[in-house]
């Protein structure tokens, strides 16, 4: 991928206009000091996209290597790089027949990612190396407004007369984090597409879909509104396990800042943001929960 190229796809990914300096500024200082480096990296993926997690960990090395030469956060280095395999990954997708609209909105996790590593780290770049990797596996995949992967059940669980082991293939869901809302017609459509991408994952005609997250906890039936798409989306669940969470590191989701050392200067703009805020002068504990359904 040369630049012009590079700066289209930055556009197309809608990275703002500072974010697009920065990836250009890192983009040209590798390529003045680390360029073999670079190629041989990218090449690696292009010779097998599906490599090895062990392989995958060469390269992050590498990326370690080229940020120390060139004097840039390692996680910037990793945005650069994915970013330049987006195109190799592209015909990859195109060999397997598979939407070009799928491709897009998985690359766009990209652009998700940028935000919370300016929120986690400071940078801009990848939240860390090894997050974009099953995409460009062909494994994890952008659908509507979710995220999609096969992964294998982890109980015994009966449900709604589907009989679940552990090793039983399901359908993880991520909910990225894109700043829009997640209205309940797109997420059923997202979840519709994806039984039909994949279609060999199934009970009869019927899907498991499944999800761990912070959401799913059911003390947020006594947060959200019933009429919510956030309730809606805990309803169709059944939860096969919860737990309570050591610290409340994860409402970074909730308050997009790390930074809890003065509880009052949270944001407080919505519900969700003054429920968990008073939960946290109370020194309650947050919770999370792993959910299941058929659809």
């Amino acid at each position: 991928m040369n630049l012009e190229s590079l700066k289209q796809l930055l556009s197309d990914l809608c990275f703002p206009e500072k974010a697009k300096q920065n990836v250009i500024s890192y983009y040209n200082k590798i390529n003045e000091c680390c360029s073999k480096d670079l190629e041989e990296i990218i090449s690696k993926y292009e010779q097998n996209y599906d490599m090895p997690w062990s392989e995958f960990e060469v390269i992050f090395a590498k990326m370690k290597e080229i940020a120390k030469k060139t004097g840039l956060h390692e996680f910037s280095v990793g945005l650069v790089y994915y970013l330049l395999l987006s195109e190799p990954l592209k015909q990859v997708y195109i060999k397997k027949g598979v939407s070009l609209d799928i491709w897009k909105t998985s690359v766009m996790d990209l652009k998700y990612k940028l935000d919370e590593a300016e929120i986690m780290n400071g940078v801009c770049g990848v939240i860390k190396f090894s997050w974009p990797v099953q995409f460009f596996r062909f494994e994890k995949f952008g659908i509507g407004k979710l995220q999609f992967e096969v992964i294998p059940f982890r109980h015994e669980f009966n449900l709604n007369g589907i009989e679940l082991k552990p090793n039983s293939k399901v359908i993880n869901v991520h909910i990225p984090k894109t700043g829009e809302p997640l209205d309940r017609e797109s997420m059923l459509d997202a979840y519709k597409r994806a039984k039909e991408f994949f279609a060999n994952v199934k009970y009869g005609d019927k899907t498991v879909f499944v999800c761990e997250s912070w959401m799913l906890s059911e003390k947020n039936k006594q947060i959200f509104k019933p009429e919510s798409n956030l309730f809606k989306f805990i309803n169709d669940y059944t939860i096969v396990e919860s737990g309570d969470y050591s610290d409340y590191q994860e409402t970074w989701r909730i308050f997009d800042t790390t930074d809890l050392s003065d509880l009052e200067k949270l944001p407080q703009k919505t519900s969700v943001q003054r429920a968990y805020l008073d939960i946290m002068r109370k020194g309650e504990k947050t919770g999370w929960a792993y959910g299941a359904f058929v659809f």
